[in-house]
């Protein structure tokens, strides 16, 4: 009941979302309304040539609720449902990209969101993957959504820690689950550092990080996230947090061991007064089965791309990244035909 409660609430918001962007972004070329016409039946695309949709229903399985990943989803059932006749959107409510695949290796969804690393796990049998040969060879990449970023925040009034190195001997809190499974390892390893250099390694929620650099009880903290509202509220509760940087020589080490890592920053001024901060982070990405139907592939990236401004306007981080260097380097996976072609009609594979 729960989860057909959530099913009902993400198409209700996707209806008020697509109302709205469809109003801004409209038909684009190459797109063609559905209204009147059958999926099924052909109708003519920008280069004049017949185009073929069938009847599909995208069991779309990308985290929680109020995430930008299932905003994504919410806004392209809408977009999807007015342009054309026949496919549709269910959303998929889960705790993010492990379960998202299982659902997939599973049935029960066919489009979901995964993080690149994660994703590159399931070829290599590493990770959640051992001894699930199933998930071999079982994803296509689609194209990059937002990126993940590898925070380090101390408290900007503590001007005894401005680098990793200065986080020995200090409380170090980490957020729990494959933050601290799989990125703390990497962190550690690049900087020739293990537990022992800390007088404590606290792996906590992320909201009781953040209650512990409130209160005092940690002195630091190690998240993989993007820009996060319950960070940005502890930071202000403290007088701000300080985002600690990564040398090029630590982040080029990081890459090496985690091929789907890119560089990025933390953003200035975010958490109070904080400067930019270089650090390392990882996509999340689009991914479906190597059978999903061409012409519904090349449909949604061509929604994603050509109303991407309009999509975000429901989650900033909703749809695809900007970064065109960022999806090749995002590519863990072998492409789905469908992808692979949009992007070399689009220049970006050469």
């Amino acid at each position: 009941m729960k989860k057909k409660m959530n099913r009902c609430l993400a198409f209700a918001l996707s209806m008020v979302m697509a109302c709205a962007i469809l109003t801004a972004c409209g038909p684009k070329e190459g797109i063609t309304s559905g209204s009147g016409s059958a999926a099924s039946d052909p109708v003519s695309s920008s280069d004049g040539a017949d185009v073929v949709r069938t009847p599909i229903t995208i069991r779309w399985a990308s985290g929680s609720s109020a995430g930008a990943l299932s905003v994504t989803g919410n806004v392209m059932g809408g977009l999807l449902a007015d342009l054309y006749d026949g496919y549709a959107v269910v959303p998929e409510i889960t705790t993010g990209g492990v379960e998202n695949c299982k659902l997939l290796l599973a049935g029960d969804a066919n489009w979901i969101a995964m993080q690149a690393d994660d994703a590159a796990a399931t070829d290599a049998g590493e990770r959640d993957w051992k001894n699930v040969p199933e998930a071999r060879d079982a994803l296509r990449y689609v194209s990059a959504s937002f990126v993940t970023k590898y925070c380090l925040f101390a408290r900007a009034d503590d001007d005894s820690i401005n680098s990793f190195e200065d986080f020995k001997g200090k409380r170090v809190g980490v957020l729990a689950g494959t933050t601290y499974l799989n990125g703390w390892p990497v962190l550690l390893e690049a900087h020739g550092m293990t537990e022992d250099d800390f007088s404590a390694v606290e792996v906590m929620a992320r909201p009781d990080l953040c209650n512990a650099i409130q209160d005092g009880s940690i002195d630091c903290i190690f998240d993989i996230t993007t820009e996060n509202t319950v960070h940005q509220e502890a930071a202000t509760a403290i007088g701000g947090y300080k985002a600690i940087g990564l040398s090029d020589d630590v982040a080029a080490k990081m890459k090496e061991k985690n091929a789907a890592l890119v560089d990025t920053n933390v953003v200035e001024n975010y958490y109070g007064e904080n400067e930019a901060a270089k650090t390392v982070g990882v996509y999340n990405c689009w991914f479906t089965t190597s059978d999903m139907d061409y012409q519904l592939v090349y449909d949604m990236l061509t929604l994603m791309h050509d109303c991407d401004e309009d999509i975000k306007a429901a989650h900033p981080n909703a749809g695809i990244t900007h970064n065109e260097e960022d999806i090749l380097n995002s590519q863990v996976l072998p492409w789905h035909p469908a992808a692979e072609q949009f992007y070399k009609d689009r220049g970006l594979i050469k």
